[in-house]
């Protein structure tokens, strides 16, 4: 099998992080900065590899609901001032390879001089690569393993299964202080279903996209995003509809008929 990175990944040598980073969260970003912080003192490429779709999802056929999408995980990464970001798409074949062929095929594709990753990191065939492991193929390809331990924060370990669950419960504000930032879905707005909310407010569907977590049912505080306007606005979730649910509907100060096929960002704030 091949794998494809950025040209420049080759050209020089890298420390490098892997994972799923669902979410790129508190902990994710803890990281990422140390990532940075000794390719800077190397004098080397910062990079990170993240799997998709989610390993469970593959193995399992039943992998959690998204935090974000790979296109929003891709570009919150880079945001965070990585070089180098690639998605290495997950399957069965990558499954089945022992983890001394997976390192080694990497290490043919780029110059790895340090790989950071979490206490719970594993990869290889029945994750055979733990950290350990993956330190004493390190010392055969010529690269040093770097364990970060996870973050805790107010009490609680962070991480993208906690996050999940807080959405999942309706607790988007907790969430938001994990993630550093509103819990977000986007989808395509559907036609109004009735006009009732009080003076210039119109009632529109949204059919949130497939795999992405979405609260509890309830009502929420949200902001409604459509190009480069933003309103505040109110979000009813449906009962049965979080983990995948697909609709929701928004109480937007505008024709909501001038949305109908558009694509909308909706924010959760709060449960109301």
């Amino acid at each position: 099998m091949d794998l494809q990175f950025p040209a420049v990944a080759s050209e020089r040598d890298i420390v490098l992080t892997m994972g799923v980073f669902d979410g790129v969260h508190l902990g994710h970003r803890q990281l990422v900065r140390q990532v940075i912080r000794r390719a800077r003192e190397r004098g080397c490429l910062g990079g990170a590899i993240t799997f998709h779709p989610h390993p469970r999802a593959v193995l399992a056929g039943d992998g959690p609901p998204c935090l974000v999408t790979l296109d929003e995980r891709l570009a919150l990464l880079a945001g965070l001032g990585l070089d180098v970001v690639a998605a290495l798409p997950f399957t069965r074949e990558l499954a089945r390879l022992s983890a001394p062929d997976f390192m080694g095929l990497l290490c043919r594709h780029l110059r790895l001089r340090e790989l950071w990753v979490g206490s719970d990191f594993a990869l290889g065939h029945r994750r055979e690569g733990t950290t350990t492991r993956l330190a004493e193929i390190g010392c055969e390809l010529g690269y040093q393993v770097h364990v970060v331990p996870p973050l805790v924060h107010e009490g609680q370990t962070v991480s993208s299964t906690l996050i999940r669950s807080l959405v999942q419960q309706g607790h988007v504000e907790a969430a938001a202080r994990l993630l550093q930032r509103r819990h977000c879905v986007g989808g395509i707005a559907g036609p109004e279903e009735r006009q009732d909310r009080g003076p210039g407010l119109s009632t529109a569907s949204v059919a949130v996209s497939d795999g992405v977590a979405l609260p509890a049912g309830g009502v929420y505080a949200t902001y409604a995003t459509w190009r480069a306007r933003q309103w505040p606005t109110t979000a009813h979730v449906k009962p049965g509809s979080a983990g995948t649910g697909r609709l929701l509907e928004i109480h937007v100060p505008r024709r909501a008929e001038d949305l109908v096929g558009q694509p909308l960002r909706v924010e959760f704030v709060r449960h109301l």
